[in-house]
């Protein structure tokens, strides 16, 4: 299946999930981080928070996108795991915060951690650059 920018979207083999998907995903997961404090009525400072991550979450989702710079993917890693323990030292009031950061943590963790298999090898890196 083709998918955005040409790449597949979702073939899985032996190897890892082929594609973008979970960037994808991660990307609505920080505009759902981005929009829910307006339309639920979030209090301060769960509010801003979501505010603060939402963008950092799809930014980087979206850097993430293309084959040569997926492991920018694991920068959302630390995200995930901090909107898991914010509402504890930043002391949220609703449930309904806490449980949305929580859940997003988590499932910005589970996106972050499936293996993605490349295409191509891109470079060698500082290696190739020693071999001239």
């Amino acid at each position: 299946m083709v998918g955005v920018l040409g790449t597949q979207i979702a073939r899985k083999d032996e190897q890892g999930v082929n594609g973008i998907w979970p960037q994808i995903l991660s990307i609505v997961l920080g505009l759902s981080l981005m929009a829910v404090p307006d339309v639920a009525d979030y209090s301060e400072p769960a509010r801003s928070n979501s505010l603060i991550f939402g963008p950092v979450i799809a930014s980087i989702a979206t850097l993430a996108i293309w084959e040569t710079t997926r492991g920018l993917r694991w920068l959302n890693l630390p995200v995930g795991v901090w909107l898991i323990v914010a509402p504890i030292p930043l002391q949220y009031d609703e449930v309904a915060a806490i449980a949305h950061s929580v859940i997003a943590g988590f499932l910005l963790i589970v996106l972050v951690r499936i293996p993605v298999r490349s295409e191509e090898r891109y470079g060698d890196g500082w290696a190739s650059l020693l071999k001239r």
